[in-house]
């Protein structure tokens, strides 16, 4: 069920579809951004609400936008109501007609609301040297 989940969220990015992420986030789902940058690093924590309007707002800046998700390992608790995924991110995308690559390791954690599994952590960690321009 976790994989289920983890390829709806992927084919709603590749679409940007919005709505169909919310759809798969827990009620008190939140997203932990770190940016390690050396000169000013650069943390935030977005609830449910806050990431699905900036996730909104950032795709109507692209050009194209392309999503792919690799390196993905599951684990699931011993009760099997609860489990994590650790997966690497790379996001391509133009933006003022310049192309980028970000790379980033995310860590999200799952459990079962209303009898369905939901994403309700997820942390992202960029990858420093690998968001370049092409």
């Amino acid at each position: 069920m976790v994989r289920e989940v983890i390829k709806a969220t992927d084919v709603a990015a590749n679409q940007r579809d919005t709505e169909a992420i919310g759809a798969h986030l827990g009620s008190n789902f939140f997203k932990y951004i770190d940016l390690p940058y050396d000169d000013v690093p650069l943390a935030a924590e977005l609830n449910k609400q806050q990431y699905l309007e900036h996730i909104d707002k950032g795709w109507g800046k692209l050009e194209s936008y392309h999503y792919v998700r690799d390196n993905v390992v599951i684990n699931i608790a011993r009760d099997g109501q609860s489990a994590e995924s650790f997966s690497t991110i790379t996001e391509t995308f133009k933006i003022d007609g310049q192309e980028m690559i970000s790379n980033v390791r995310e860590y999200a954690s799952f459990v079962f609301e209303n009898g369905r599994p939901v994403i309700v952590r997820v942390e992202g960690i960029t990858l420093t040297g690998d968001t370049t321009p092409k």
